[in-house]
């Protein structure tokens, strides 16, 4: 989508890539022993991953010199 939109791959590859790290470690954080910890449970946790996904795909989209 970011080529066809007149954006790099390379800068929207990196800034997907980069979010998905992100949020999946925000995810595991909120699993201890395969089950939802605390964290986990509370409405905290999704606001928490989606807000980590979408700040950190938008800052090294910004980083890799792309348009967000």
């Amino acid at each position: 989508m970011n080529s066809i939109d007149g954006g790099d791959f390379g800068s929207g590859l990196a800034a997907g890539a980069v979010s998905s790290l992100i949020s999946s470690g925000m995810q595991i954080s909120g699993i201890s022993g395969g089950q939802l910890n605390k964290f986990g449970q509370s409405d905290w946790y999704n606001a928490a991953t989606i807000a980590a996904g979408g700040l950190s795909g938008g800052l090294s989209s910004w980083i890799a010199g792309g348009k967000f």
